[in-house]
Order: structure tokens, then sequence, then C-alpha cells
């Protein structure tokens, strides 16, 4: 409402819907993309260390591993998830069919994380 200089919120909701550019405004200024690789390291630790490697244990190489990250933002949690996955099966990866789906609320946070591209700075992404 400051930003359009609007004080009545029965004025900014007669603006708002008229006004699709306030609309998306709005609707992104509501989103929150918090993201990072490995965000919350405790939730990470159990995951990759306690987790993944018991749904692998059970799992043939020909059954499909499917891991669904939703509110992926741009997309590092399931970057993350991959990597946990890659450490856990070394040569066994390539072998096995994983699907890891990312799902978000805001299309430009999807189309952000389809880039594989990150804000982010992280030791292994410098290795050489």
């Amino acid at each position: 409402m400051a930003l359009s200089k609007i004080e009545k919120p029965a004025a900014y909701l007669s603006f708002l819907r008229e006004n699709k550019g306030e609309q998306d405004a709005l609707y992104n200024d509501m989103l929150i993309s918090v993201t990072n690789f490995f965000r919350d390291t405790q939730s990470f630790d159990v995951l990759c260390n306690i987790l993944l490697p018991k749904l692998i244990s059970n799992r043939t190489i020909n059954e499909p591993l499917r891991i669904w990250v939703a509110g992926c933002a741009s997309g590092e949690e399931a970057y993350s998830m991959a990597i946990c996955l890659q450490e856990q099966l070394g040569d066994k990866a390539a072998a096995m069919k994983i699907q890891i789906f990312a799902t978000d609320i805001s299309e430009t946070a999807i189309n952000k994380a389809r880039t594989g591209i990150s804000r982010f700075k992280h030791p292994w992404l410098n290795a050489s």
C-alpha cells in the first residue's frame, strides 16, 4: 500500500482488483524464497546419513527411487538431495533410476532452478 501511496485498505483492494501488475507484485512479495545448499544442516545430516542409506538398502537396482522436494525455491535443496544420493550410491548411482521432483508455487523460482545456476557459494562448487 505504501509503495502505491494508498492509505486505506478498501482503496488498495479496489486498486488491486483492477491492476494485474500490482497483483503480480503483491504475489511475489508474499512468497518466501528461502533456500541454500544443505540449508538445514541437522536435517540433511539425518537425511543423508540415516534415512537415505535405509531407503537405498531396501531397493533393488531396478526399482526406481523417487524423491519430491516441495517448495524448492531456486533449487538448492533439490540439488543438495542429488549430491547426498551421489555420495551414498557412489558408482551405483549411474545404474539406478533416480527421479528427484522439485516443485514451487513460484514459476520464477522454478525457472531459476531449471538453469542449475546458484547464487550461493559452497566449497564444493569451487573444487578443481
